[in-house]
């Protein structure tokens, strides 16, 4: 009897353990982004925004069209966020796709892309 209550109190302490640590090891997955994934805009967007999570750093934005590849500007020093909006210079129609790069408050990188399009029409 003593052996069982003392399996149960350890088995319950672990479950605590998991349920209360959880949280901590969650990492800033990405929402929603706008333009949204595989979009198709008539004009050029303004900004690209990101939606995430959890409070993470965004780290690096790369935008890759046809023609170039360009590092757009983070501010890394900002404090942690669930939301962040990068300004985009004005673009031309075509296909683009968007590297992104973060670091969860738990300290782990997280990486994802996404596409759009603007038709121009």
């Amino acid at each position: 009897m003593k052996m069982n209550l003392k399996r149960n109190l350890l088995s319950a302490t672990g479950i605590l353990c998991l349920v209360f640590t959880m949280p901590v090891f969650a990492h800033a997955m990405l929402e929603g982004t706008s333009p949204a994934d595989k979009a198709v805009l008539k004009v050029s967007p303004k900004t690209i925004d990101f939606k995430f999570g959890h409070p993470t750093k965004l780290t690096n934005v790369k935008l890759i069209s046809a023609s170039q590849e360009k590092y757009l500007p983070v501010n890394v020093s900002a404090p942690n966020s669930t939301t962040f909006s990068v300004p985009l210079p004005d673009l031309i129609p075509g296909s683009y796709k968007v590297n992104w790069g973060s670091l969860s408050g738990d300290g782990h990188a997280v990486t994802g892309n996404f596409t759009f399009t603007i038709s121009g029409h």
